[in-house]
């Protein structure tokens, strides 16, 4: 099947630029030129059986939000089609500035928002940022219980797809827009995760007009409740980033880093409480 091009008529933006009475922050700019730099021809969902395939590109007569929308950075660039046995599934990335002021990246179908990912300042001086989200589903029509067992099942499929997922927070990398880099991954293995994490959600939130076949049953991840006081496993992405930057971005095990085709995941060394001895990392 051939694969649609995406528009390439998108200018990368270096600096701080105006769109229509907006001026786009400069680590917005740099996180926008590196996913637009980027290109993943082809995506695999190993977690089903047969494995899902999807590549590079949606019908350019797809409009999805604001796809072809100036305030979006990312344009058509990074649009994405999943064939399933009774359909096709097209995912289109946007990054723009929504109605609370703050810069997310999201992703859309032809029936609405599938994700979407905060891009939290960590340090504002240096531009460092993290992209991570809470993983809850609000679908309308079903129980509290039902929602509550497809958010376990969603975020036990996250940690599966190899994905960085702390009680209910899912991190999917950290950003120096200083560097124009990631730190704990690479701009394809981002946009491959990010793609695949929305796929998988629009399946347990089942109002999305389609069903991923072949997915098994996953076994609940735990999530810790914590203590009022907040004390508890929970890293923060302050810490999180401040020991991605002591390691220098490479694992303190094998010596490795995103460019050897490997993820950085942030945690314990020692067993955070006695009676959880299993959870020594």
């Amino acid at each position: 099947m051939p694969i649609p091009s995406p528009s390439t008529d998108r200018i990368p933006l270096k600096e701080d630029v105006t769109m229509p009475n907006i001026k786009v922050p400069k680590y917005a700019t740099a996180f926008a030129d590196t996913l637009l730099s980027a290109r993943v021809e082809r995506l695999q969902l190993d977690l089903s059986n047969p494995p899902i395939q999807g590549y590079l590109g949606i019908l350019t007569t797809s409009r999805f939000r604001y796809n072809d929308d100036p305030i979006n950075l990312l344009g058509r660039s990074q649009e994405f089609t999943f064939e399933l046995p009774d359909r096709r599934v097209e995912l289109s990335l946007q990054l723009y500035l929504n109605a609370s002021g703050h810069y997310r990246l999201f992703c859309y179908t032809k029936r609405g928002m599938l994700f979407s990912l905060n891009l939290t300042l960590l340090q504002e001086e240096k531009r460092i940022f993290t992209l991570e989200q809470t993983i809850r589903l609000s679908t309308r029509g079903i129980s509290v219980v039902a929602r509550s067992q497809r958010a376990a099942q969603l975020r036990s499929a996250l940690t599966n797809l190899g994905l960085e997922v702390k009680q209910q927070r899912v991190v999917l990398g950290t950003f120096d827009a200083d560097e124009g880099r990631f730190v704990d991954t690479t701009a394809n293995a981002f946009l491959r995760d990010f793609a695949l994490a929305a796929l998988l959600k629009g399946h347990y939130m089942g109002n999305k007009e389609y069903a991923l076949p072949g997915l098994p049953t996953f076994s609940p991840v735990e999530v810790e409740v914590r203590t009022p006081s907040g004390a508890g496993r929970m890293i923060s992405l302050s810490l999180r980033y401040q020991v991605l930057e002591t390691a220098g971005g490479h694992c303190v095990l094998c010596g490795r880093a995103p460019k050897d085709g490997v993820k950085i995941h942030v945690d314990h060394i020692k067993t955070f409480r006695p009676r959880w001895p299993h959870r020594t990392l």
